[in-house]
């Protein structure tokens, strides 16, 4: 255990006299590991785990409508009812 205290102050004196080398690797460490986790949670949410599948998806129904001074846009079918 003595060792390992030893090595982690020696690491703090090399970090210590090259500040700017810290920060970098801080930085680059940091976003290496949050675009990695950005991208296994896309990949995960996406891919291995889509949207559940919806009973009846033929009687889904997007309905548009148009409005002469508000142009068009989407509404539900019970806003519609």
């Amino acid at each position: 255990m003595s060792a390992f205290f030893f090595d982690l102050r020696l690491a703090f004196r090399a970090f210590a006299r090259a500040p700017g080398f810290t920060a970098v690797a801080i930085l680059s460490l940091g976003l290496g590991i949050g675009a990695m986790s950005t991208i296994y949670l896309w990949t995960d949410r996406f891919f291995l785990n889509p949207l559940p599948r919806v009973e009846g998806a033929r009687d889904l129904v997007n309905l548009h409508t148009r409005a002469p001074e508000r142009g068009t846009w989407s509404i539900s079918y019970p806003t519609f009812e």
